[in-house]
């Protein structure tokens, strides 16, 4: 969580605040990243900034 780009996913809570907010980030990615992996009708197009990681998902897409 604490290297998300996307600031939309903790923007208008101010439901959350402390340690509340802290404990809630890992959920709410979580949340966000099934909508998104689900969402997908014709495909879905994943890119990762970590280089292990995106050499990772190439050998599992070629599979």
């Amino acid at each position: 969580p604490s290297k998300v780009t996307d600031v939309e996913i903790f923007k208008h809570r101010q439901d959350l605040s402390g340690q509340d907010y802290e404990q809630s980030k890992e959920i709410l990615l979580r949340n966000s990243l099934n909508v998104l992996l689900r969402r997908g009708i014709k495909g879905m197009y994943l890119h990762a900034h970590d280089p292990k990681l995106e050499s990772y998902l190439e050998k599992m897409i070629q599979k």
